[in-house]
């Protein structure tokens, strides 16, 4: 797939509710310190609860020159596709 679905939120509220599209879950606070892991060969989407803390993550990107971009309005609080609970496992 030419996106990469990134959740920012806490392992808490990850393991509560995921969309099992995610890629990552790296935390919005430990963005600034892992987003290499996070490579930009696709679009990159990012996702929390409410669209505030994925917002900052997307201006974080942008500010350091990383294009196509993404912010999903209304986070998983609005999500209408699937979602599973327990651990993210890294695919």
């Amino acid at each position: 797939s030419p996106y990469v679905l990134v959740d920012v939120r806490t392992r808490t509220e990850v393991e509560r509710e995921h969309s099992p599209l995610i890629k990552h879950h790296i935390p919005v606070d430990e963005i600034p310190h892992r987003y290499s892991e996070i490579k930009q060969t696709t679009h990159i989407i990012f996702v929390c609860q409410g669209g505030g803390r994925s917002a900052a993550a997307a201006e974080f990107m942008t500010s350091i020159g990383a294009s196509h971009i993404y912010n999903v309005s209304g986070g998983m609080s609005q999500w209408e596709g699937p979602k599973e609970s327990g651990p993210f496992v890294k695919g």
